[in-house]
């Protein structure tokens, strides 16, 4: 039963954080990359808290794994998600998902070599096809390819691969929304010299463009990683990794359905294949 939730955590994750760039999409309008990282994580923090309270009552912290969730803010929220932003600016969305998304094939690798989970051919099988749904929808290179961005779409991709699998061996001394506490309070920490950088930060916590910042934050790095972590912790990180791989190409769903962005024949057939990808893998056991 317990893994049949962990899929089912999974499953919702990949959709929390395909929906998350649709309201970022409106919300960077406004925003510098490292503004809107510090300024989603602090007003989304309470909402962190409330679900501490609501989950756990109370914070019972096990400082065995202070570090590992340290690690988790570090190369995650801070390393991973900046130089993915980053890499956006300087080679397009477009390569940039496609080159930062191959986190999955080092993450399972990862897991295999250093968590020991064990790596079934169906996985790899799954892993090819959520791989090549992906590339099929975004990887379009026109022109010169820009150095810098490819080698931050790389950064961002071994970053949270990093954080991935610090979070399977933090999760062994504190519960999942514990961790998501913890990750975000660091970030906050390592963020916040940036804000006050910017005279006129006062101004950056109101308008529209925040709401939108908020709302892709509750589902990305509130509710999102929640239940990623409950997933990681349930079912471990190969099948979580596989899973919620493919929330790029959910997002090109959800962008023509919310959005009524067109989508492509080819595009059409990469949301097929990744989405047969992340089925298949949710039926392994």
């Amino acid at each position: 039963m317990g893994v049949n939730i962990g899929v089912l955590a999974a499953l919702a994750s990949a959709l929390l954080f395909a929906l998350a760039p649709i309201f970022y999409g409106f919300a960077m309008k406004k925003f510098k990359p490292l503004e809107a990282n510090f300024i989603r994580t602090l007003l989304t923090y309470p909402f962190c808290l409330l679900l501490l309270l609501l989950i756990k009552g109370s914070f019972n912290l096990d400082i065995s794994g202070i570090s590992y969730a340290f690690i988790v803010a570090l190369t995650g929220s801070v390393v991973g998600d900046t130089s993915f932003i980053g890499s956006i600016k300087y080679v397009g969305a477009s390569l940039a998902t496609a080159l930062s998304y191959t986190y999955i094939v080092f993450t399972v690798f990862m897991a295999v070599f250093i968590v020991s989970e064990s790596l079934k051919v169906i996985h790899v099988l799954c892993l090819i096809l959520v791989l090549t749904g992906i590339w099929i929808c975004y990887f379009e290179v026109k022109g010169k390819v820009n150095r810098l961005g490819v080698l931050l779409s790389i950064i961002t991709a071994i970053s949270w691969s990093i954080a991935i699998i610090s979070s399977k061996f933090a999760l062994k001394y504190m519960s999942p929304v514990e961790l998501m506490v913890l990750r975000n309070g660091f970030a906050l920490v390592l963020l916040s010299p940036i804000i006050f950088k910017n005279k006129k930060h006062a101004s950056l916590f109101r308008g529209r463009h925040t709401i939108y910042l908020v709302l892709g934050a509750l589902s990305g790095i509130v509710f999102g990683i929640q239940l990623y972590y409950f997933a990681v912790k349930t079912v471990g990180v190969i099948l979580t990794t596989i899973i919620t791989g493919s929330s790029p190409v959910l997002t090109l769903a959800l962008a023509y359905i919310l959005l009524r962005e067109r989508l492509s024949k080819r595009q059409l057939i990469g949301v097929i294949l990744a989405i047969i990808g992340s089925y298949l893998a949710s039926l392994t056991r």
